[in-house]
């Protein structure tokens, strides 16, 4: 092979290899535009329903509170979800909604999140029948 027929192939490859990289980009950009930047939500939300509450009051037994794009659960009046229990931090754990699917995080808290019989340690997507303990307070992943 000739030196001009070696130059011609490298010339060839390397403007597949930038076509290649523009319409790969141009795909994204368009993928985010039809979406209107907006996270996608599930096609079924979740709910939390109480399988055991602390005590009697907003959260009985039974009732299901429904899991938003970012669900905060604490002891803290400013969380969606608040329990008045002494072993719940007041910035205990948080749901959260990322790439078409919910994850729980444990935010610090002084005596930990329960996912399923075990300590939760990270953040860990969450799946229906989930169970999640928090303090005395145990809810279901429902949906």
């Amino acid at each position: 092979m000739s030196l001009a027929s070696l130059k011609y192939v490298f010339t060839i490859g390397l403007l597949a290899i930038i076509y290649f990289i523009i319409a790969y980009t141009l795909k994204l950009i368009y993928s985010d535009v039809k979406d209107g930047g907006k996270e996608r939500l599930p096609d079924k939300p979740l709910g939390l329903e109480v399988i055991k509450s602390f005590r009697e009051g907003k959260l009985k037994k039974g009732s299901i509170v429904p899991i938003y794009k970012e669900t905060t659960i604490g002891r803290g009046k400013d969380n969606t979800v608040v329990i008045d229990d002494p072993f719940v931090s007041t910035k205990h754990a948080r749901i959260f909604l990322k790439n078409n699917s919910y994850y729980l995080e444990d935010r610090g808290s002084t005596n930990g999140t329960i996912l399923n019989g075990e300590q939760l340690s990270g953040i860990t997507k969450l799946y229906k029948e989930d169970r999640i303990e928090i303090g005395k307070m145990i809810f279901k992943i429902v949906g």
